[in-house]
């Protein structure tokens, strides 16, 4: 009978234990996925604000491409390359409303890389220097809502 106890006794704290465990994995793998998002839309939103920042300022189309035109490609494309990974993250360790939102996100963030975009090809008239402040214009209309976007999205994560 005693032993009967403990069995059932250690079959129990087993399972407990294991939840718990299981619990606190879940917990350090959302926080560990949270910590890598965060920080990948906080590094793409800096790239857009210093590219638009140098496009006000006139820098050259060269001298833009070598300094804050290569981060903001990395950054786009290292969000790009997570987004499905991210969503599945989102949906399972949060709930179906933050991935609906993400999504929503993603789809302003892809309408803002379309405008960075135009950097690519010059027009007709080249680089000139109001074409530059047209994208820079262009880009605030739309980084600014995106900035919080991502802020209120990245505080409901929390």
């Amino acid at each position: 009978m005693l032993t009967a106890i403990v069995t059932l006794l250690t079959v129990f704290s087993n399972t407990l234990t294991e939840r718990v465990k299981f619990g606190l994995d879940r917990a350090d793998l959302r926080q560990a996925k949270f910590a890598k998002l965060s920080d990948d839309l906080s590094i793409y939103l800096f790239d857009c604000e210093l590219e638009q920042e140098y496009l006000e300022e006139g820098v050259s189309r060269i001298d833009l491409y070598n300094s804050a035109g290569q981060e903001l490609n990395n950054s786009i494309t290292e969000l790009r390359k997570t987004e499905y990974s991210n969503r599945a993250i989102i949906a399972t360790y949060w709930n179906a409303d933050e991935a609906q939102e993400f999504e929503g996100m993603m789809d302003d963030i892809k309408a803002l890389d379309l405008v960075l975009h135009e950097l690519n090809t010059p027009p007709q008239d080249g680089f000139t220097p109001e074409f530059e402040k047209k994208v820079s214009a262009d880009i605030g209309v739309r980084l600014g809502p995106l900035k919080n976007k991502v802020q209120n999205f990245l505080q409901k994560l929390q």
